[in-house]
């Protein structure tokens, strides 16, 4: 497409609605005489060349596609931003999630060593009880006593990668 050359007086009078008691809004009256020539400033063309009915609408229009494509070069640089601050921010919540995970994974095995250790020191009083009772009267032959429990280290947790930041 072939750009033709701007006729800034044309597109003023567009804009403003056109002549009105043969004047143009904000050209004042010095431009009034020269509307009549068909000339209103030096670099005028509109006295030489045909009036192009399609320029305002043509210039509208690209105005119109550039708006869109700023839109998206925006909208896209939008969002690269976020999906980078996204990937900045959740890499270290996912690793802290991971921790959690284990830290409740060893407080669960904890919380059932000690309930086996709560078991076991009943049935170690109860044994002790018998063994009690029965130094009193030793036909009784006492039972065993009960096996303590088997205490497991911490396999579920590992400290190691834990960072003090």
């Amino acid at each position: 497409m072939e750009l033709q050359p701007i006729d800034e007086d044309l597109i003023w009078e567009e804009v403003c609605g056109g002549k009105k008691k043969n004047r143009v809004y904000g050209k004042g009256s010095f431009f009034s005489s020269s509307i009549k020539s068909g000339t209103t400033s030096a670099n005028s063309i509109s006295g030489r060349a045909p009036r192009n009915q399609n320029f305002v609408p043509d210039l509208q229009e690209q105005i119109h596609n550039l708006n869109e494509e700023l839109f998206q070069c925006v909208t896209q640089q939008i969002d690269e931003r976020i999906s980078k601050l996204l990937d900045t921010r959740l890499a270290p919540l996912e690793k802290t999630q991971k921790k959690l995970e284990k830290l409740e994974r060893a407080i669960g095995k904890a919380k059932k060593e000690k309930l086996k250790q709560k078991r076991w020191n009943e049935a170690y009083v109860s044994y002790y009880e018998k063994v009690r009772a029965s130094s009193s009267s030793s036909a009784v032959p006492l039972p065993p006593p009960p096996p303590p429990p088997s205490m497991s280290s911490d396999e579920g947790y590992d400290d190691e990668d834990e960072d003090d930041t």
